[in-house]
Order: C-alpha cells, then sequence, then structure tokens
C-alpha cells in the first residue's frame, strides 16, 4: 500500500464516521467529488493545504493521515 492510498483510506474512513457522502465532503471543502474519489483509491496525490482543509471538515488533526 503507497502513501496516496493510505491516506485515501484514512480520509475515508472518517468520512462514513461523520456519514458524509462524497458530494457532501466535496461541497464542504470545495473540492469535487472526481477528486475525493481519486484521493480515496489512492490514485491522486493531495497537497498539504487541501488535506489540512479536509481534515478540519472532518474534525480531525492532520496527524490521523
Amino acid at each position: 500500500m503507497n502513501q496516496n492510498t493510505s491516506i485515501g483510506e484514512k480520509i475515508k474512513l472518517c468520512g462514513l464516521r461523520k456519514n458524509l457522502t462524497l458530494k457532501q465532503l466535496g461541497e464542504m471543502t470545495n473540492l469535487s467529488t472526481g477528486f475525493l474519489s481519486q484521493m480515496e483509491r489512492g490514485l491522486s496525490s493531495i497537497a498539504i493545504d487541501t488535506l489540512e482543509t479536509i481534515a478540519g471538515v472532518l474534525g480531525v488533526s492532520l496527524a490521523v493521515f
């Protein structure tokens, strides 16, 4: 498992715990559902500032990822 896949899986789990769909997460972060989907599957890397935004929306520390 590569680092992108690991981060994506953790984002997906955090989103599921908050009962958020990709569409809802996308609306809350101003990211497209397509990008979020690719990120969850480890097909796309993510910038640290974007990861900080996602962590904030999910209510977790950046260290979780």
